[in-house]
């Protein structure tokens, strides 16, 4: 924390008090700021929670895709069914 003590010494802080603040900051830093492997370790599980959740819309947008696929050729393929199951219609007049 020696940049801390200078900036301290430059702002005017008694050289008697020093230490003194140096230790309560020591005390009370942990309790405000993160250090700075933490953070970057936090920030990197985001990174890659953003990405699986990207990629998992992505799947879900090919399963929504395929599924409409697979109801619109199930619907038509009943249709087909139905159709070959009816007697055709006589054209003649009965």
């Amino acid at each position: 924390m020696e940049w801390l003590k200078e900036l301290l010494k430059k702002a005017g802080v008694d050289e008697s008090k020093l230490d003194g603040l140096i230790g309560d900051i020591n005390k009370a830093l942990p309790e405000h700021f993160v250090p700075k492997a933490r953070y970057n370790e936090v920030a990197e599980a985001k990174k890659k929670l953003e990405t699986d959740v990207a990629e998992r819309d992505k799947q879900l947008d090919e399963l929504k895709k395929a599924a409409g696929a697979s109801a619109s050729c199930g619907s038509k393929s009943k249709h087909c069914r139905l159709r070959t199951r009816l007697p055709k219609r006589s054209t003649r007049p009965t």
